[in-house]
């Protein structure tokens, strides 16, 4: 829903663009004032209506055609099917609706005034409000007896000219108004007059211009001469100064080339003695690192020979201390027994 309401027309649009439209009409088919304002309803229908791509060359533009027969006779209907901005006014592109009135007239010319219900007129006489039927099929203006609503005929394939519809019509007559055929006539032969007359002004103007053009060469051919002659003395001189330049530069590349050759002798000199230094102190460093394990380690011996020799002096003194230990318990054990015996025998007397 909202893609569809996205792709209508709003009512300013619809009414902007129908006036447009039917303008041309007018000027082109050579309406009359009824049928202006009838054209214009018909169009603003279709351009309002409009909800989605399809809908442009859909039923909604059927019954475009259909309403255009039951208004227009049957020499402008031909006429409206041969126009293609007409017959198929409007297109959807870049996700806009493209109006292909606009690429025959510039957007700001008019050739008559706004029809008289340009401002009240919402589609009182469309499909919709009519029972799904066309309110020109039996609402029609005063028009030629022989008029007769012709049916949507196919368009005239690219490269033909229309076909314009012969047969009898009401009462026998002829269906052709043969007054405007006649003015028609004349019209195409004044505007190939018109034509010819400007042709030939045309041709003269095409002889002025090429004899003018004729001398312009010339002129630019000897100015081309002396450009590239000029040219020819510019390209000498800039030669010898580009054989001075690369002599030049040659020289300047050899000076370049030893001064580089000696930065990079220098460069090699002061890297090997980076090296050398660096294999000294990495010499130095293994050797004082080899000291330093090595002192440790004696370090570490004596540490285990003192302590071997702190524990053997412990071992002595706790045997010397067990030992003294033991005597006095024994001399402890000693004296309980001369007390106990001497405590047995005094009880005896």
């Amino acid at each position: 829903m909202i893609a569809l309401q996205a792709n209508a027309m709003s009512l300013s649009q619809a009414r902007n663009e129908a006036r447009f439209l039917t303008d041309k009409m007018y000027y082109e088919l050579d309406l009359t004032e009824t049928q202006y304002n009838y054209v214009y309803e018909i169009n603003f229908d279709y351009f309002y209506d409009l909800n989605h791509y399809r809908d442009a060359y859909g039923y909604l533009w059927n019954r475009r055609n259909e309403d255009l027969g039951y208004v227009l006779d049957r020499w402008q209907y031909n006429h409206y099917i041969a126009i293609e901005y007409f017959y198929r006014p409007v297109a959807w592109v870049a996700n806009t609706w493209s109006f292909v009135i606009y690429s025959h007239y510039r957007n700001d010319l008019f050739f008559y005034g706004t029809p008289h219900h340009y401002t009240t007129y919402i589609g009182s006489h469309g499909w919709r409000r009519n029972g799904g039927r066309s309110y020109f099929r039996t609402h029609r203006y005063h028009m030629p007896a022989n008029h007769r609503h012709i049916a949507a005929p196919r368009r005239p394939e690219a490269g033909h000219a229309p076909r314009v519809a012969v047969g009898a019509g009401h009462g026998g007559h002829h269906n052709i108004d043969h007054r405007r055929e006649e003015a028609l006539r004349r019209e195409n032969e004044r505007i190939r007059e018109q034509a010819r007359r400007r042709e030939e002004a045309q041709r003269r103007e095409n002889e002025r211009i090429r004899e003018e053009s004729r001398r312009r060469e010339e002129a630019q051919r000897r100015e081309n001469e002396r450009i590239r002659e000029e040219a020819r003395r510019r390209e000498e001189a800039q030669r010898r100064e580009n054989e001075r330049i690369r002599e030049e530069n040659r020289r300047r590349e050899e000076a370049q080339r030893r001064e580089n050759e000696r930065r990079r002798e220098e460069a090699q000199r002061q890297e090997n003695r980076r090296r050398e230094e660096a294999q000294r102190r990495e010499e130095n460093r293994r050797r004082e690192e080899a000291q330093r394990r090595e002192e440790n380690r004696r370090r570490e011996e004596a540490q285990r020979q003192e302590n071997r020799r702190r524990e053997e002096a412990q071992r002595q003194e706790n045997r010397r201390r067990e030992e003294a230990q033991r005597r006095e318990n024994e001399r402890r054990q000693s004296d309980n027994n001369r007390t106990t015996r001497s405590s047995h025998t005094g009880g005896r007397r």
